[in-house]
């Protein structure tokens, strides 16, 4: 079973060797052509693997894209009751700071209201 590949590959290299046996040998210009070509193939390759990748990258964006909207909502939906659950918390963070500085706030103001009820007309600081 694995000698029907080796001897059809041999019989490929001798009729190969045959065949080249028989040519002529080929002009500068042809062999310059030909080195040209193997030169460009190995500069491409790179070049070819890269636009490969490209289009894969770009295919599978495509694919995310049309996937993405359902979990986008879902993580919309999310982003909002965390931004209220949030807003609840620092509002109830805030009402002891904000409570008593209203208080004193609101003290203040009816003591300078009061003081000025009983200030004199001229100023008195003199």
């Amino acid at each position: 079973m694995i000698y029907l590949p080796l001897i059809l590959g041999l019989f490929g290299l001798v009729g190969l060797g045959v065949l080249l046996g028989r040519a002529q040998v080929a002009s500068a210009g042809t062999w310059a052509d030909a080195g040209l070509v193997l030169l460009l193939v190995v500069a491409l390759g790179p070049a070819l693997i890269m636009l490969v990748m490209v289009l894969c990258l770009s295919a599978g964006l495509w694919y995310l894209v049309r996937w993405l909207p359902l979990p986008m909502e879902r993580g919309r939906g999310w982003f909002a009751q965390s931004a209220a659950i949030a807003r609840r918390a620092g509002d109830l963070a805030a009402r002891p700071v904000v409570a008593p500085s209203a208080a004193w706030a609101a003290l203040a103001a009816a003591w300078r209201s009061l003081a000025s009820i009983f200030r004199t007309p001229g100023g008195g600081d003199e």
